[in-house]
């Protein structure tokens, strides 16, 4: 493929506490999301867009796969979560980040 766009089922807590109320959805570890066989389907040259959650663990799992799947990092882009009124959704602080990113990535052709 030409582009691969992931959305991980990233393991959360709040995902956690809504699944006991049968809410959530089913997560998948980082270690298992690694096992993908992203270098296989991603063409030379190929795009690959990964949705990532703020969590610092996750980044760096991200960063780990590219480096494992023969993509190189080439950017982020970052979704301001705004209200209808253009305001953001939270102020940045310690636990919440009004925004998440999409890590992008290059695979280097031959």
């Amino acid at each position: 493929y030409d582009l691969i766009l992931m959305d991980p089922p990233w393991s959360n807590k709040h995902v956690k506490r809504a699944k006991k109320t049968n809410v959530g959805y089913k997560m998948m570890d980082n270690d298992d999301l690694s096992q993908m066989p992203v270098s296989k389907l991603l063409a030379d040259d190929g795009l690959l867009f990964v949705w990532c959650t703020n969590k610092v663990k996750h980044r760096a799992a991200v960063r780990a796969w590219f480096s494992s799947w023969g993509v190189s990092m080439v950017g982020t882009w970052y979704w301001v979560k705004v209200t209808k009124h253009g305001e953001m959704v939270t102020q940045f602080t310690q636990d919440k980040q009004p925004y998440e990113v999409v890590i992008i990535g290059q695979k280097l052709g031959p």
